[in-house]
């Protein structure tokens, strides 16, 4: 990753905490103009179609990627997909949500949804195969749930030190 912002974008490593959003998008777009697979203008169908090449990218594009998997966690609370609602006796409804509910749901959904490269499965988007997405991902929601039964006296432990040795003031 340094070697692509020192050498390609032209970015220095002391710039690099600092630097702009417009100054990486420029970057990119200097260096998408340099290749002449990806400088080539969209062909005309494509643009018929409402489809965009794959290759050709803007600010837009480059922030969409970047963001690609976070928008869809976004998505799956604002459409109230996951309800993190917790009844607790004598306090009523409750909203719940830390860092390890995060990242169980982070590994249930991302790693499920989309591949390599950070595109969504197109198994994903097929409606035939939606009973068997549905019982694949109650599985893996399962096997998080119990494994992290297993695992939260460890995880308490090393969470309760780690906020003791960072917190506590030794004067």
């Amino acid at each position: 990753m340094e070697m692509f912002y020192q050498h390609l974008l032209g970015i220095p490593d002391t710039d690099i905490q600092a630097v702009s959003w417009e100054r990486v998008v420029q970057g990119l777009m200097k260096l998408r103009d340099l290749n002449p697979e990806t400088a080539a203008e969209v062909p005309k169908y494509l643009k018929a179609a409402g489809k965009q090449s794959k290759q050709r990218m803007d600010a837009h594009d480059i922030a969409n990627r970047l963001m690609r998997q976070d928008n869809y966690s976004i998505a799956l609370f604002n459409k109230e997909i996951i309800d993190l609602t917790l009844s607790v006796p004598f306090l009523g409804n409750r909203q719940y949500y830390s860092r390890s509910l995060e990242n169980c749901i982070n590994f249930c959904f991302n790693d499920f949804i989309f591949d390599e490269q950070g595109q969504v499965k197109t198994a994903c988007l097929q409606r035939k195969d939606r009973s068997r997405l549905i019982q694949a991902l109650r599985t893996r929601l399962r096997f998080v749930a119990i494994l992290s039964i297993f695992l939260a006296p460890f995880t308490i432990t090393l969470n309760s030190i780690y906020y003791f040795s960072r917190y506590y003031a030794v004067s």
